[in-house]
Order: C-alpha cells, then structure tokens, then sequence
C-alpha cells in the first residue's frame, strides 16, 4: 500500500492545524496526520521499502521525505517515531510514574 488515504474532513490548507506522526523502519516509511481538536485520524499514507540495514536509513529517509511533497508543509507539531531492535516506546503515563521517582520530568 503507497496510496494516500484521507478521510474526507482532511483539508491540505490547514495543515497547520494537524499533527504529523512519521513512522520510520526497515521496512519503510509511513505517516498519519491527526486532527487534535477532532481527536481523530484524518488521513494517512504507508510507503513500504526493504532497508537493509540501518546504515542505509538516513539516506532512504531522506529521498523519501523530499519525495513527498504534503511533509513539506508546516504542521502544528511533527512527531517521529523510529523502530528498531534497540529501541521501545514506554508510554507516558508509565514513564510520567517512572520519572517522578528518578527525579525526571516526563514533558
């Protein structure tokens, strides 16, 4: 799948007032836009590409976002989320309870 998916209440003029997630593996590259004040998905693409390793990341990275021409505008925040082996996502709530403890902030 590499096609861009919306869903319909998707509007490429306030894309200042989305959130972009980036979603970055091996396996390729995908995005979703978020409408916060709507608290939901409004549009989303996969763009799957075999990496062979992570040397080769970066660079693939690259020519991906500048290929796509929508990741190019300014968006109320840009979240980017890299996966690999060495790599986990702890969620706030747990890390916010974690960090108190070890004197960290959780912002």
């Amino acid at each position: 799948m590499s096609d861009f998916i919306n869903d319909g209440l998707f509007e490429i003029a306030k894309t200042k007032n989305y959130i972009l997630s980036i979603q970055v593996c091996l396996d390729g590259f995908s995005f979703l836009i978020v409408d916060p004040n709507e608290k939901q998905i409004v549009a989303i693409k996969n763009s799957p590409i075999k990496i062979s390793n992570e040397n080769l990341l970066a660079r693939h990275l690259k020519e991906w976002l500048t290929s796509e021409a929508l990741l190019k505008n300014q968006f109320e925040s840009v979240r980017l989320i890299y996966y690999s082996e060495n790599f986990t996502l702890v969620p706030k709530e747990y890390y916010a309870e974690k960090s108190k403890k070890f004197g960290f902030s959780a912002s």
